[in-house]
């Protein structure tokens, strides 16, 4: 039965960027009242939170039960699990590192997702009436593993992936200061001084060295901007591709750490709002136990081991 629950019913992986995406251009004031729902609010505070899409759409009625059915418990579920993760996540954290407020606002990003959640609506419904399957039965699959991977990730210690978007950057500030010195501001110039550049096939950009092989001047593109260049740079460093550069795989990349920063910012620019505004830093700590935070901790490291992020 799992492989067919898993089949109809998918969720977005805790950790994607996607599902904290709501951050990225939020208020301080915005994210401190999704924080304080989070903290006091029921279950129903889960289930506002649960992004629910079906290819084909599900009409309104059919949508209407399947929260009633299926959403509302997962909610509640989810609503227990988060109190116990809150609470336990911060007391260990508070004992290695005594009123941080870098870390328990990463912990609250964590806990604070959007859940995606993506139903096969034709089939789920079809199969459940020819099988006899209940809703009930998602409490196991795929529900429940969704709710552990949500818990290892939160326990996970507080890193954040970003060092492909902050190669790439320096990559290309040190074309465009090349470019610069060497007056190259047309394609078919750029192409002839990076080729200058690249001698006895190393290109030496700041503190970064790229080895360029002969099919990377097949494969690369004569007309790129810098952008694309950079791209094309990382894709040969990081895909080691056999034909071509996969530039794709590092455009997602980038699409997803460039998130991610973001996501960071806005969260930064939270705890930043919350220390210089006594009174709400005093309903977070209370709703936390009472400990006052403090801003003054090491930065969470931009470097992840984890393999749920």
């Amino acid at each position: 039965m799992r492989r067919l629950l898993e089949s109809l019913y998918a969720f977005t992986v805790p950790a994607d960027p996607q599902n904290r995406e709501w951050a990225r251009r939020a208020a301080p004031l915005e994210i401190h009242e999704r924080v304080l729902r989070f903290l006091t609010g029921p279950h129903q505070d889960v289930l506002d939170r649960l992004a629910i899409s079906s290819i084909p759409p599900l009409d309104a009625m059919v949508e209407a039960l399947f929260r009633s059915s299926v959403a509302e418990p997962f909610a509640r579920t989810l609503r227990r699990v988060a109190t116990h993760t809150i609470h336990f996540v911060h007391a260990r954290d508070r004992a290695r590192d005594p009123g941080s407020l870098e870390t328990t606002l990463l912990l609250l990003e964590r806990l604070t997702i959007t859940v995606h959640l993506r139903i096969d609506g034709e089939r789920s419904f079809a199969r459940f009436k020819s099988r006899g399957f209940h809703p009930a039965d998602l409490d196991n699959d795929p529900f429940r593993a969704f709710g552990v991977r949500w818990v290892e990730w939160c326990v996970s210690p507080p890193r954040r992936e970003l060092r492909l978007i902050e190669e790439y950057d320096q990559t290309s500030r040190s074309l465009q200061s090349l470019m610069r010195e060497a007056r190259a501001t047309t394609p078919s110039a750029r192409w002839k001084a990076l080729q200058a550049l690249t001698g006895g096939g190393t290109l030496r950009l700041g503190p970064l060295t790229y080895r360029i092989p002969a099919q990377f001047w097949r494969a690369a593109n004569p007309d790129w901007a810098i952008s694309e260049l950079a791209e094309g740079l990382l894709a040969l460093r990081h895909t080691r591709p056999r034909r071509g550069l996969n530039r794709t795989a590092i455009k997602e990349q980038l699409r997803r750490q460039r998130l991610e920063r973001d996501i960071g910012h806005a969260w930064t620019q939270y705890g930043r709002w919350l220390h210089g505004t006594p009174a709400m830093q005093h309903q977070v700590e209370s709703l936390l136990g009472g400990f006052p935070l403090s801003p003054d901790t090491p930065s969470i490291s931009t470097t992840n081991s984890n393999p749920l992020t």
